[in-house]
């Protein structure tokens, strides 16, 4: 077992009971003190073997609140920094414009951002009620941003889509980095895609799941469920498919060929039947000719 379990910093002190059971570390400060001062391979060999997955769950959990703890932490300042310093450009640009300087190439000149990074954090702290929001990433609030133009609602948006999906009230603000949170968030934000391109959804745990399987409901995957439902491919039959393990994309394919090849027999047809027409002219007037 040695060799097969990694070591851990050799501890200077010595614990006079090195053999505390996982599910005494209950909280995520003494499952943080039980980590750090008990070597991994200790615990294993003495109680691993003899604790349920039960019993060792709260041990992991409180890891996994302590480490999301620090990312959070992390991820606020950071959303809160990127605020404050687009709430500083957009003043800037303002005042550019009003002494009619070139915001543009002042910017490049003189902001060492890159351009693209600027123009997020301008995008950012215009967002009307964003300062609410702050405990989401960054890059959340601008993907809620993105899907959510044009805006329905001009006093809070971000808050408005959160309370449209109801995660107002089950989004954990103190950890909103943990996966079940992101897989929440990032639901809403598809079946807020699928509702703005006019598709019509009733069973949003499919997408949920699929969600869960990485599925990020891009717009080529949108467009395909738009023509799907054209020819008849509902977004319910088509995640259910895919659930299933067959492939909606293919069938979606070959209904267009299909498609096509009718539009191009009924083309022929009509076609054809013009230059019968055209064709029968003349031999009348070939035969009243003669008859005259």
């Amino acid at each position: 077992m040695d060799n097969q379990l990694p070591e851990v910093l050799e501890q200077e002190e010595e614990r006079e009971d090195p053999s505390q059971p996982l599910n005494q570390a209950a909280d995520k400060q003494s499952a943080l003190d039980l980590l750090t001062s008990v070597e991994a391979k200790e615990i294993v060999e003495k109680n691993g073997a003899n604790e349920s997955l039960e019993s060792i769950l709260p041990t992991l959990k409180g890891v996994i609140y302590t480490h999301d703890d620090l990312l959070s932490g992390s991820e606020m300042s950071l959303s809160n920094h990127v605020y404050t310093m687009g709430r500083l450009l957009n003043i800037m640009k303002l005042k550019a414009n009003l002494e009619d300087r070139h915001w543009l190439a002042w910017a490049r000149k003189h902001i060492p951002l890159e351009p693209r990074t600027r123009q997020n954090y301008e995008r950012l702290a215009a967002i009307q009620g964003v300062e609410n929001h702050l405990y989401l990433r960054k890059s959340v609030i601008l993907e809620i941003d993105k899907v959510l133009k044009p805006k329905k609602s001009l006093s809070d948006p971000i808050g408005d889509f959160l309370r449209k999906y109801e995660l107002i009230d089950v989004l954990d603000r103190a950890h909103p980095y943990l996966w079940e949170n992101r897989m929440a968030i990032n639901t809403a934000l598809a079946l807020e895609k699928m509702g703005r391109a006019k598709l019509v959804v009733h069973q949003p745990e499919n997408v949920r799941t699929l969600v869960e399987r990485g599925e990020s409901f891009s717009p080529a995957a949108i467009k395909n469920l738009v023509d799907g439902q054209k020819f008849g491919m509902w977004p319910d039959g088509w995640f259910a498919e895919l659930l299933n393990g067959g492939n909606p994309s293919k069938d979606l394919a070959a209904r267009k060929k299909e498609a096509e090849e009718a539009s191009a027999e009924e083309g022929t047809s009509a076609s054809t039947g013009k230059d019968d027409s055209a064709g029968g002219a003349p031999a009348a007037t070939d035969q009243v000719d003669r008859a005259a």
